[in-house]
């Protein structure tokens, strides 16, 4: 290859993914809140925690309580909870209200996230250009096809949305619900770290310090500032033809 690939910086990508997460949380947040009143999840939500505080004044006891707090417990004040969360577990409409609320849970959190990333970082690169969501404009950073022809749409959507969306955010989101509702085995908890951890493995050996969508993708964050982005192969290899046809040019024979 006759150009030099100008890779940002790894503090440089730090801190645009920890703006544009922000970012990300603020949309998903507003996302989450409309869609939690679109579909009733409040009301189901309100309904469940007055059955359960219902069974709490019954039998005298509080059941929002960490595992902790439960192992504390005097054996008579553990009876009595393990006797209101039989019956609670029981009561056809806790068990509607929980279910409604499991469920609504993993659509808000799909769409919400799914909102936020078709928006930030797909509709914004789109418009930006070279692949910058807002916290690589603010940084200077690129995205570039590693050939160093300019970022497709598809293979924008292949890096925002079935891998950064799709495999790095949805899977531990969703495994994390299923912990905090009680649903989750030990191999999803497992798969949720095991991402994360190959994440850093990828950007602490890969040479062009690369994470998971840019090696699905075969894209790579580079700094506007100095990196030449072509528009298409064609022009990438009329340059490379042309440096080429230069330095032969200039080069001495003896």
């Amino acid at each position: 290859m006759q150009y030099d690939l100008q890779r940002a910086s790894v503090l440089k990508r730090i801190a645009a993914y920890i703006f544009d997460t922000m970012m990300i949380l603020i949309a998903f947040s507003l996302m989450a809140a409309l869609l939690s009143w679109a579909t009733g999840y409040n009301k189901y939500s309100s309904e469940y925690e007055q059955i359960r505080l219902s069974y709490e004044k019954e039998y005298g006891i509080t059941m929002d309580i960490t595992a902790e707090e439960y192992e504390k417990l005097p054996d008579i004040e553990k009876e009595k909870y393990e006797a209101a969360d039989a019956a609670l577990k029981k009561d056809e409409a806790a068990l509607r209200a929980y279910g409604m609320m499991f469920n609504l849970s993993i659509l808000i959190s799909v769409l919400g996230l799914l909102f936020a990333f078709l928006g930030l970082e797909l509709l914004v690169p789109l418009l930006l250009k070279n692949g910058q969501t807002l916290g690589k404009k603010m940084f200077g950073i690129g995205v570039m096809q590693y050939n160093g022809v300019k970022l497709s749409a598809a293979a924008l959507f292949v890096r925002a949305i079935l891998v950064k969306y799709t495999v790095e955010t949805m899977i531990p989101v969703l495994i994390l619900l299923s912990v905090m509702l009680g649903s989750a085995g030990p191999v999803a908890v497992m798969l949720a770290i095991a991402i994360p951890i190959l994440q850093l493995a990828l950007l602490a050996t890969t040479k062009s310090r690369v994470v998971l969508h840019d090696v699905i993708a075969s894209t790579v964050a580079v700094d506007l500032a100095s990196q030449l982005i072509f528009p298409t192969e064609q022009d990438r290899l009329k340059y490379e033809a042309r440096i080429a046809a230069e330095r032969a040019k200039e080069q001495k024979y003896f």
